[in-house]
């Protein structure tokens, strides 16, 4: 676990932990405020921009995702890397927004497009 990070804006938030195994995409699109905890092997996908409010706290294993490929797969099949994503159609690419004190259980999948308020609990069915 490390702890202080430093967001997209610059801002360096001391008591932020982030797991040394989180994978976060395009960092410069993520903005973290202070006192947020992310678990282990956990993804944060700044495809587009990724707000995390004060005191969020996501659990291992969970994924905040800003970009869905999956209807423009089905349209362009194996074809689908040879258009630039920029022009792709059915390309899924929405900002995603965790409110302050925030609970995001392990294993959840946070969908593009998807705002989350404040003090929200959200888990998945074991």
């Amino acid at each position: 676990m490390v702890r202080g990070y430093t967001d997209a804006s610059g801002a360096y938030r001391v008591n932020t932990r982030v797991s040394s195994s989180t994978f976060i995409y395009r960092p410069e699109n993520v903005f973290v405020e202070d006192n947020v905890y992310v678990g282990h092997y956990t993804v944060l996908d700044g495809s587009a921009r990724l707000a995390i409010g004060e005191g969020t706290q996501v659990s291992a294993w969970s994924g905040l995702l800003t970009h869905s490929s999956h209807i423009s797969i089905r349209l362009y099949g194996r074809h689908y890397l040879e258009c630039p994503e920029e022009q792709k159609k059915g390309y899924q690419l929405e900002p995603v927004t965790l409110g302050r004190y925030v609970f995001i259980g392990s294993r959840v999948l946070v969908l593009p497009g998807v705002t989350i308020g404040d003090g929200a609990l959200v888990g998945r069915e074991a």
